[in-house]
Order: C-alpha cells, then sequence, then structure tokens
C-alpha cells in the first residue's frame, strides 16, 4: 500500500520514502528464508525475523501516515472539525470505518453527528472507546470511496447522527441480517453462517 500510494502520489512523499522503502523491503526479503518460513529455525531466529518484519511494517505505516497527513494540510481551513477518510489502495472500498475522533472530556454530554460533503447527516452507531477513559467513544459509519479516493466528514454538535437501520430479523432463537446468520442457543452462538 505504501508504495502504491508514494507512486500514486509523488509529490506527498517524504523525502526519504523510497530509501526507507528499499531498505522495508529487504528486512522482508531476507526473512523469506526457507529455515524460517518452514519452522525449522531456532527460537531466536523467529524473535528476530519478527522484529524485523514488525519494523517494516512500521515504515510502511509511518510512509502512509506521513503522506496522507500531507494531503490533508492541504485541504482549504474549515470552521469544523474534520475526518479525514482515505483509500490508500488501487481498489475501491465499501465499508464500515471506525473513527475516533478526538471530542474532549464531555464527549459522553455532547451530541455528535457527522456530515458529508454535500451536507448530508451520516448515520453513526456508538460503540466504546478503548482507552481508559469511558466517557471516550468510537463511531462507526459505512463509506464508499473509489481507489485512491478520500471523502471529508465535518463533525458537529447541534445533534446526534441518524442511527442506522440495522435490518436485522429475529425470529425465535435466530438473528438474520442478510449478510450474517447467527443461530442462538442457550449457551450463546451455536453457529454462523455468511
Amino acid at each position: 500500500q505504501a508504495e502504491t500510494l508514494l507512486d500514486r502520489f509523488p509529490d506527498d512523499a517524504p523525502p526519504d520514502a523510497r530509501d526507507r522503502l528499499e531498505d522495508a523491503w529487504t528486512s522482508i526479503l531476507f526473512n523469506q528464508f526457507h529455515d524460517t518460513l518452514a519452522g525449522t529455525s531456532i527460537e531466536p531466529a523467529y524473535e528476530h525475523a519478527r522484529d524485523e518484519l514488525g519494523a517494516a511494517k512500521a515504515v510502511c505505516r509511518d510512509l502512509i501516515v506521513r503522506s496522507t497527513r500531507r494531503r490533508t494540510f492541504a485541504l482549504p481551513p474549515d470552521p469544523d472539525q474534520r475526518l479525514v477518510v482515505e483509500n490508500v489502495t488501487a481498489a475501491p472500498f465499501s465499508g464500515v470505518i471506525e473513527t475516533e475522533p478526538y471530542l474532549g472530556f464531555e464527549a459522553d454530554r455532547i451530541a455528535v453527528r457527522y456530515v458529508d460533503e454535500s451536507g448530508a447527516d451520516v448515520p453513526l452507531q456508538r460503540i466504546p472507546g478503548q482507552a481508559a477513559e469511558k466517557r471516550w467513544f468510537r463511531y462507526l459509519a459505512k463509506v464508499d470511496l473509489p481507489a485512491f479516493g478520500r471523502t471529508v466528514f465535518r463533525i458537529r454538535h447541534d445533534r446526534p447522527s441518524p442511527v442506522p437501520a440495522s435490518g436485522v430479523r429475529s425470529t425465535g432463537t435466530v438473528l438474520d441480517n442478510g449478510s450474517v446468520r447467527a443461530v442462538l442457543d442457550g449457551t450463546g452462538v451455536a453457529s454462523i453462517a455468511f
């Protein structure tokens, strides 16, 4: 993803991006050794391989973040807090994203509404945050983005966003939303079918 994004938007790439990517690739390729892949290396070799592969992943994530931030900083000023959602891949994306905007220490007491670029409300589902502070929340939103596309949500506090229609049907011990079907029993979920 990092390589593809930097090829697509070279002006947004950090100056050392190509050298860092080459080093990351060197680490990845070095760790494709047949003993490591086949599971016949000694334990310290696996620790070393995990460290090097993790470092390569961190380099790529950093390049993606730095590149997308440069593009975001180029947006014109806006009085609203914004949430920029960017598809950094060469394939379209359609699905649910998880967001966690900074809303201050009163997040549990204020309305949160996302507005898309056309001014329409974006349906949100609030879910618990992962921070130790239980007053912070994450929000799920459905997005459709073309390859290398982005959208900008404005965050407003005048009223809550609508909750998405669930489409869930319940019949006795079965929950079905057209994509996932869960059968429940006395101990919990007995089966799930997609």
